[in-house]
């Protein structure tokens, strides 16, 4: 059986090489455990699938294409939903009307550019 390509490590900066499956070198395992993960171990299973499609068909366009409106640019159909208070800090509030925002791509990754 083939053995795996050597790789440059994805830690920053990092001069070694390694054939892991998760681009970290022996040295910096610790690093591939600190990764996002799926985005079901981020709490978003089948359940938040329904929820979300539900909800989105409930609010189906940009809550910042309507607030804020651009001259010449159309209000977009929501294709995500946002978070107010994050999900790993509020597990809670996953499902809470309050706390969630139907958004374009656009919107929702500025928002989350910006820590939102």
């Amino acid at each position: 059986m083939p053995q795996r390509v050597e790789r440059p490590c994805r830690a920053h900066l990092c001069p070694n090489t390694t054939s892991n499956k998760n681009g970290y070198c022996d040295e910096h395992q610790a690093l591939a455990v600190e990764c996002r993960g799926s985005a079901y171990h981020r709490g978003y299973d089948k359940q938040w699938a329904k929820f979300r499609i539900r909800y989105l068909r409930e609010h189906p366009l940009c809550v910042d294409c309507l607030d804020k409106p651009l001259p010449g640019e159309p209000v977009q159909p929501a294709t995500e939903i946002h978070h107010i208070q994050k999900l790993r800090d509020r597990p809670d509030l996953k499902y809470h009307p309050d706390n969630l925002m139907a958004l374009c791509h656009k919107h929702h990754s500025i928002r989350t550019a910006r820590g939102e």
